[in-house]
Order: C-alpha cells, then structure tokens, then sequence
C-alpha cells in the first residue's frame, strides 16, 4: 500500500511461495523430487514450515509449495545454497509452468493472497484503491495485518504483478470480511484498474490440508475439516492396530511414536487428498444448494466410516 501499516514494517520477506502445473504423467516423479526438496529445506537453519499442496480438480491447476524461514537472511542461505540448486534441478524437467513469489510478514494464521496484475498507467489509482481496502478490512473482527508488494513474477511489457496479503486469526473472520457487502463494494469500485486477479487462501492447522477456495474466494467450514480428517485418519488406525502388532516387542509410548510419525506424513500427502477428493462437492458446495448438500455430504461420511468399522469387527478383528 502507498503507506505500509505498522504490522507491514515489523517484518522482512521470510517465505517463498512456488506455484507450478505438471503434466498428469510426470506428477509421480514431481512429487518425489519436491518432497525431497521440503525435506532439504528444512535441515536448514530457520525453516519452521514446508508445505505441498496438491492441485484442486476444477478450482486450482497448480501444485502451491510453500516454504518459510524465521527471517530475510535464512531464507537467502536456502535459496544460494547448492541443496536448493541441485533440488530445483531435478524439479525443472517435471514442470510446464512456474511462478516464484516471495512473500513478507507471512505466519501460520489464516492468509488471503492475491495476485494482480496493473497496467503502469493504473498504479498509482490501485494503491489508494487498496488503502481503501485495508481501512475497511482494519475495522473487521479477527484482522492481523496486510502486506502489499510487487511479485518477481515476469509480465510481458510493461505490467506488473503485485502479491498482496491479508491475514485473519481465523477462517471465520475471514469468510466475514470476504462475504462482507463492504467488500463487495470495494471490489466492484476498483474492477477496473487491474487486467487480472487470483485468490488463494492458506490456512494453518486442518486448513493446510484443505488449500481450497470458492469463486467468491471463500474456504471450507470449520466443522467440515474434522469430519474429513476422521475420515482419513480412522481406517489409518484401524490398519495400525491390525498390521503392527510386531511393534509390541517395545514399550507403548515407543509403539505410539513410530505409528504417529509415519502416519502424519501419511495423512498429509495421502490419506487427506484421496478422502478430499470424492467430498469436494461438499466441502464448497453452491450457495443456493449448501444446505441439502451439506446433510448428504454428512450423511455419506457416517456411511463410510460405518462400512469400516463393520468391515473390521467382522472380518479384521474376529
């Protein structure tokens, strides 16, 4: 913005952002080399977060890599070191399209981000258009702060491309400002001034596992993500307690080390994305459905967690 906010000058850039779309046929291999590429970026100094968040059919082509370091300098030891070159090397031949975008006073709590691209002559009415917008959004429950700042995405010609950040404590005082008639307005006041727009949202906990948005911008309801997680995590146990019995040689709080470690990065990059996928007509249904849509999604949930759990008292654990 034209003048940054106290919350904006705190901070440096300490998270880059990549956002890329493969072929359906190099997926495979994109995930196995951008895995090993979070696990390298976290035995460095700093990093405290690496997220890989999968496409979503029909709302997002682009697999979103998120990876964040404690401050400005610890980022660029990352991105100089030759880990990270061998790393995006073996990454590049997988990739049709990419983006890098590198992102200031990013946290854990629940993030708008938005990327536009402005004609020169309309930059300066965009600025103060986006004053405007933080003024507003600044009265709303739940706000933290805003970042504004051109990206180093390349434009043909002379435009350029701006990130701009909102964050929100929670994904219910954001979903208040995003369905807000006050911004509602503003948006329609400032259509003009830009040649084009995406929102993604990146929420914190569950909502790291749910990177999903509406055409309003609007993310998944709070009660849903439980449920989701249940629905993954529930055969996951059932599958432990019967396949894992040869880990009783050791302790009980041993044995429950080694199945949550691996069953975390199971549920991450697994078990949430494949229950995700057949539930996303419930997790953002349309406006004008949502209520027989969201019994018929819960109503399926208890179906299926009712087949397993019948499956495994009459067959698994007889």
């Amino acid at each position: 913005m034209a003048v940054p906010n106290q919350t904006e000058q705190q901070g440096s850039v300490n998270t880059v952002l990549f956002s890329e779309s493969v072929e359906l046929e190099n997926e495979p291999q994109y995930i196995i080399n951008k895995r090993a590429m979070i696990v390298g970026a976290l035995k460095f100094q700093g990093c405290f977060n690496a997220e890989l968040l999968a496409p979503i059919p029909n709302l997002r082509e682009e697999w979103i890599t998120l990876i964040q370091f404690q401050n400005e300098p610890l980022l660029n030891q990352w991105l100089n070191s030759e880990a990270y070159t061998q790393a995006i090397s073996q990454i590049e031949p997988y990739i049709k399209t990419k983006r890098r975008q590198f992102l200031s006073n990013f946290n854990q709590q629940v993030s708008l981000l938005i990327t536009t691209t402005i004609r020169p002559e309309n930059e300066s009415k965009w600025l103060k258009w986006n004053d405007k917008i933080h003024e507003v959004m600044s009265s709303f429950r739940g706000f933290v702060g805003s970042d504004i700042q051109p990206s180093t995405i390349k434009q043909k010609g002379e435009n350029k491309t701006w990130i701009v950040n909102f964050q929100f404590d929670n994904l219910e005082n954001l979903r208040n400002w995003v369905d807000s008639p006050e911004r509602a307005r503003l948006i329609e006041e400032g259509s003009d001034l830009h040649e084009s727009s995406m929102v993604s949202q990146v929420s914190s906990g569950f909502g790291s596992w749910f990177d999903m948005k509406s055409k309003e911008g609007t993310g998944v309801a709070d009660w849903k993500m439980p449920l989701i997680v249940e629905m993954a995590l529930y055969p996951l146990i059932i599958a432990q307690a019967k396949l894992t019995g040869f880990l009783n040689i050791f302790p009980v709080p041993i044995v429950i080390l080694i199945n949550t470690f691996y069953g975390c990065f199971l549920m991450q990059y697994f078990l949430v994305p494949w229950v995700q996928k057949p539930m996303n007509f419930w997790l953002l249904p349309q406006r004008n459905e949502e209520k027989t849509i969201n019994i018929i999604g819960v109503v399926l949930s208890l179906i299926y967690l009712g087949i397993i759990a019948y499956v495994s008292v009459r067959v698994l654990f007889v």
